[in-house]
């Protein structure tokens, strides 16, 4: 069995250095390639913002559509209440999986965009440190900030310099200007990231037809991202494709597979963390195959007293108004239908989902203890590959907001990959560590141990610190 294995393993292994060859050939050439979007390296004066409110009489049934995101509600796995991920029913080991980075000390789940700025500014892991880019896709005030500064504006403190400026120009949440032209009305993409994300893969989002424009307004923002050089300007890896492999491809060809965003503490294992990859999830999706955009699953139809037909502005889940999104083209359904078909799907999902988190929690340990009884520096590094690989795989599909409905299939499968890759990892690591007489029985009870202990400190802050202890120190200085 062990001799097929490697042989599998093998032939995986050489497939994928194959693909990352491929990549990295593309992606050398990408940097020879000009820009495709021009930015200003001199300042120039801030032009006043459309606020919302010059909308508000001329569009009043979008506007108050729109100032309905104030309003909380729940999903069965998500909605737009504030609440930690931390929670039991939800992702509980998060503070070990991230356990050296900001994700492990404050990581709630979304709300309606009137909360943008609210949330962005009130988060623990923004502090004095963080820069102008965390503001990006939050206010109403980037698209001008960065026509004016230029690169500046990404690397500038967010608290003294970027946050003060958007301040006085009066800025508000995601306003009607972030995705329109205030003047036509037209739908425009305003960050320059996605305008250059999407020229590198050879698409013009300016000559884009209506019905991919209503996907790219959503895309700029519910996207993969990371901050690129010293400038630390946005940047989308949509180079190669949308799938959790083209995103690993792209950052292992980049080399950030060896130093990761963060170490996870109690491994030391560089990791990648993912940022709500929607846009790529629904663009391998079946609904995207079929026809459907964002804007007819979270912008429903609605009618006015007057008969007067729209969109809704509240852009939230589907599930909240299925007469106006889901049935509108499953006619022949009813809303019992359509709702058991999408929690049959969230169900599998999350089962899934914590399986695969479940058992990385176990490998980050298993390598914890490979580097206290001194095994093998080879093997050690074998594991922390395989786990940098599941980790990345399972959080391409956690981090995204749908509970694996933008693409059933296409989550199932990278949680499965994660899976596999997991047991890869603890089959490597147990045996090096029965060659050090470690009794594994012992350590998987006190991988227990630290699991209920982050699980049951009620003050999601502290939760992180009870992840290591004298059986696991931490493998990286805090």
């Amino acid at each position: 069995m062990k001799k097929l294995l490697n042989k599998k393993t093998i032939i995986f292994v050489t497939i994928l250095s194959i693909i990352i060859i491929a990549i990295s050939f593309i992606l050398l050439n990408e940097k020879k390639e000009k820009t495709k979007v021009v930015y200003k390296h001199v300042e120039n004066e801030v032009k006043k913002l459309y606020p919302n409110s010059y909308f508000k009489n001329k569009f009043p049934l979008q506007y108050n559509t729109y100032m309905q995101t104030e309003l909380e509600a729940k999903t069965k796995f998500n909605g737009s209440v504030k609440e930690t991920k931390f929670s039991v029913n939800k992702e509980p080991y998060l503070p070990i999986l991230f356990n050296g980075y900001g994700f492990a000390l404050d990581y709630n789940e979304d709300r309606g965009h009137v909360y943008a700025i609210e949330d962005v500014t009130k988060t623990l892991r923004v502090n004095d440190k963080s820069i102008g880019a965390c503001l990006t896709c939050k206010s109403t005030a980037v698209p001008n900030l960065i026509e004016a500064m230029g690169d500046r504006y990404y690397n500038s403190s967010f608290k003294e310099d970027i946050l003060p400026k958007a301040e006085s120009l009066k800025h508000e949440s995601i306003g009607c200007s972030d995705c329109h032209d205030p003047e036509t009305m037209d739908l425009k993409v305003t960050r320059p990231h996605f305008v250059q994300a999407m020229g590198n893969k050879g698409i013009d989002v300016t000559k884009a037809p209506p019905a991919e424009m209503k996907n790219y307004v959503c895309g700029q923002c519910h996207v993969e991202y990371y901050f690129r050089s010293v400038q630390k300007r946005v940047t989308l890896p949509l180079r190669i494709g949308y799938t959790a492999a083209a995103g690993f491809g792209y950052y292992y060809a980049f080399s950030f597979m060896n130093e990761g965003d963060f170490k996870n503490t109690v491994s030391g294992t560089p990791i990648l963390k993912a940022q709500h990859p929607d846009f790529e999830t629904y663009m391998t999706g079946k609904h995207r195959e079929r026809g459907a955009n964002c804007v007819d699953c979270h912008m429903a139809k609605h009618t006015s007293p007057e008969g007067k037909e729209f969109r809704s502005h509240t852009m939230t889940s589907p599930l909240r108004d299925l007469d106006g999104t889901c049935l509108t083209c499953h006619k022949e359904s009813t809303k019992e239908q359509v709702t058991k078909a999408i929690y049959d799907i969230q169900e599998r999902h999350m089962k899934k989902l914590h399986a695969a988190q479940e058992i990385s929690v176990r490998t980050h340990y298993y390598i914890n203890k490979m580097i206290t009884v001194g095994a093998d520096s080879g093997e050690i590094a074998a594991v922390q590959s395989q786990v940098h690989y599941a980790q990345w795989y399972w959080d391409f599909v956690a981090a995204e907001n749908s509970t694996g409905f933008h693409d059933p299939e296409g989550a199932l499968a990278n949680l499965e990959k994660s899976i596999l890759s997991s047991k890869k990892a603890l089959e490597i690591a147990t045996t090096a560590l029965q060659a050090k007489n470690v009794d594994i029985n012992e350590l998987e009870l006190k991988i227990k141990e630290r699991m209920k202990a982050v699980v049951d400190e009620p003050d999601s802050t502290k939760k992180k610190d009870h992840a290591t202890n004298d059986y696991f120190p931490p493998m990286v200085e805090q």
